[in-house]
């Protein structure tokens, strides 16, 4: 096992890699590629709105500051 950091140990078969695990990299952005792609529907959309699963009040609050952080990192924009 390799030491990165006090807090972070990998696999020596994963060293290659030990960049992907650093928290200055991971919140960091891709670079930006501009395309626009148009999906066309084969029939209309009629699905209509449901949520997909309950949440608890913990589960809605991790959510809400995944959200915010990746919000204030300029990883989301309007569409």
């Amino acid at each position: 096992m390799q030491v990165i950091n006090e807090e972070l140990l990998v696999l020596d078969c994963y060293e290659e890699f030990t960049d992907v695990f650093l928290k200055e990299i991971s919140d960091t952005f891709l670079l930006y590629y501009l395309y626009d792609y148009k999906i066309v529907l084969e029939k209309p959309n009629n699905l209509g709105y449901s949520l997909l699963y309950k949440l608890t009040i913990e589960e809605l609050e991790k959510t809400k500051r995944y959200f915010l952080d990746n919000l204030n990192k300029g990883f989301f924009k309007l569409s």
